[in-house]
């Protein structure tokens, strides 16, 4: 059992390898705070959720954003900043004391910090950020952090590694600010940055990777710089960087204006002194990539070469990122790309504003659809044998469908018929058939009991309690089935108490962003055949 924290433990939260001149302080601070955690309110409340372990790096993690704060490194702040933005207060779950100071150590900044670090290190396990034990630690935590204010030195070594020339025109330098913001940061340790760690890890470990390491690593990571979006607002790295750097940093518009990165299958088409010409295999879309981000030029050697290469749009642009790999031409390779589902999609968020407006008509039409065969109802309870059966039968109906006609019997799929031994009381056989606004139509598995809590008068609170937390939890779970839910069934259920009022109601968007992560941003994808 630890009993003090080393500096290793407290250097591997931080970006840098050799020592600054203040880590020492720091880390006589992040031992005071392991005291606290290394308490009996601590092991009482948290049990086995947490380990020595977790209390360690909290305690490093607690005492960074004192750092943080004192540097004026402005990762909380900009939090604060956008969640003020969001939501028009500064924190989610609390109103602050008219002691508040915005650029100063806050007591509700901890007991909200507490609640992060904890419920990214358990994401199975919902901690309700009133919790008195979590006061208690936070005040304790607090009193320290008061006791040092006056005296904490600045960390400049930290200040210069989140710092990038104001002109910087080189794209990779870009991606590296973001990547650094994303990843070696403090706030996002155990949002981010632990999931990254073991996939890479995993990564090395694999015999199979044997000979292409270098590439397999430099690959996941450079996606993950791309698309990770972070549990805390649900917001990619280039947002964050640009909320570090402020709106008035002349990079800001540029690092928000870097693109998706797309990655996949192209041939070859030539190239002149500025470009290489690729043509995307699935899509037929054109592609200039900068011969200033290119310099293996020879790879190319035959027209109609096939490329798989990533790269991302920057200023108007596209740089390489990632990894390539040219081989010949291949056609079978080709058809079977150009019949690629997942390939089509990848790109759709280069569509033109004509395509996505088709899309958002075509789900607009089938939300009316689902309505009509459903007499208006906007979940169906069923067998799982048998969703696709009614997705198949819907998508049949809205195919055929006068969307102008008033909801009839004549016009509604009787899926009471479809799903005749539809037994509610068998857990796993039972799905619920939702149509979200944003995504289309989707099933769910296991969560039944909790919309037929109105005809079921002798429910178990504890059993609703814990299918509840999973609907609002589980990252797979549409967004809109949740805040549907709420709106239409949490009247009759009284087992919410400090969770619904105090907790889930007023940040209920946050907590969506929280724990949805990147399901909260997901809309309906629809192919356009050529």
């Amino acid at each position: 059992m630890k009993k003090r924290i080393f500096i290793n433990d407290w250097l591997d939260v931080k970006p840098y390898n050799n020592h600054s001149k203040t880590d020492t302080y720091y880390l006589s601070i992040a031992n005071k705070i392991y005291k606290i955690f290394n308490s009996r309110i601590a092991n009482n409340f948290f049990g086995n959720s947490l380990n020595k372990k977790d209390y360690v790096l909290i305690s490093c993690l607690l005492v960074s954003y004192f750092e943080d704060i004192i540097s004026e490194t402005n990762f909380f702040i900009s939090f604060k900043n956008k969640h003020n933005e969001l939501y028009k207060k500064k924190l989610p779950f609390f109103e602050v004391s008219i002691d508040y100071i915005d650029d100063e150590i806050n007591a509700e900044d901890v007991q909200f910090l507490v609640w992060y670090f904890i419920s990214t290190l358990t994401s199975n396990k919902f901690f309700n950020p009133h919790h008195l034990s979590i006061k208690l630690l936070s005040f304790e935590v607090m009193s320290v952090f008061e006791d040092e204010y006056e005296y904490a030195p600045q960390n400049t070594q930290l200040q210069n590694f989140y710092k990038i020339d104001a002109q910087e025109k080189n794209f990779y330098l870009i991606r590296e600010y973001i990547d650094k913001v994303l990843f070696t940061n403090y706030l996002f340790y155990t949002d981010c940055f632990l999931d990254l760690n073991k996939e890479e890890t995993n990564i090395l470990e694999n015999k199979d990777n044997k000979g292409y390491l270098v590439e397999m690593l430099r690959d996941y990571h450079d996606n993950a710089v791309f698309s990770t979006y972070t549990r805390l607002l649900s917001m990619k790295g280039k947002e964050w960087a640009g909320e570090i750097l402020g709106r008035n940093h002349p990079l800001y518009n540029d690092i928000l204006s870097v693109s998706n990165k797309v990655i996949g299958f192209f041939l070859y088409k030539g190239q002149d002194s500025e470009n290489i010409f690729l043509e995307h295999i699935a899509t037929n879309m054109k592609f200039n990539l900068t011969k200033k981000s290119y310099s293996a030029i020879k790879d190319f050697k035959n027209i109609d070469d096939i490329v798989y290469i990533g790269m991302a749009l920057w200023k108007n642009e596209w740089w390489f990122s990632g990894i390539s790999v040219v081989n010949e031409y291949d056609q079978e390779m080709i058809q079977k790309e150009k019949k690629s589902i997942e390939s089509k999609l990848a790109l759709n968020f280069l569509s033109s504003k004509e395509d996505k407006k088709l899309n958002e008509e075509i789900l607009s039409n089938q939300f009316t659809a689902f309505k009509k065969i459903t007499n208006g109802k906007l979940i169906v309870l069923m067998k799982t044998s048998e969703v696709k059966q009614f997705i198949d039968k819907f998508l049949e109906h809205y195919n055929n469908l006068d969307l102008t006609e008033e909801i009839n019997d004549a016009t509604s799929i009787n899926y009471e018929e479809i799903s005749s031994d539809y037994n509610p009381n068998d857990v796993e056989e039972a799905s619920l058939v939702f149509f979200d606004s944003k995504k289309g139509i989707t099933s769910v598995d296991g969560i039944n009991d909790l919309f037929l809590v109105k005809e079921n008068s002798s429910y178990n609170e504890n059993d609703y309690k814990s299918l509840f937390l999973s609907l609002l939890m589980n990252k797979t779970i549409s967004d809109e089935l949740v805040k549907y839910y709420i709106e239409n069934y949490s009247n009759v259920l009284n087992f919410y108490g400090e969770y619904l009022e105090e907790v889930i109601t007023p940040d209920l968007d946050f907590l969506l962003r929280f724990y949805k992560v990147e399901e909260y941003h997901n809309v309906a994808q629809i192919v356009f055949k050529d």
